[in-house]
């Protein structure tokens, strides 16, 4: 009895886990076209003016894309 409470508790916590990460990605691209045009802005900047804004490309990178940059 013990054994299958154990085993039934753990579905919702996988199906919780399996949905947040539909949505997260659902979200993510939602996103994706707001991404593409401040990535096309970022292409027409030079590195001096990126460095007059005390920024460097990488940061710009990641502060864009979140966690899922991989630069």
């Amino acid at each position: 009895m013990a054994y299958t409470t154990a085993t039934t508790s753990r579905l919702p916590g996988a199906l919780r886990r399996i949905g947040g990460g539909i949505l997260d990605t659902l979200i993510w691209i939602a996103n994706i076209q707001t991404m593409i045009d401040a990535t096309e802005r970022l292409t027409k900047l030079s590195d001096a003016d990126l460095q007059a804004r005390g920024t460097t490309r990488a940061a710009e990178i990641q502060r864009i894309f979140g966690p899922r940059a991989h630069y």
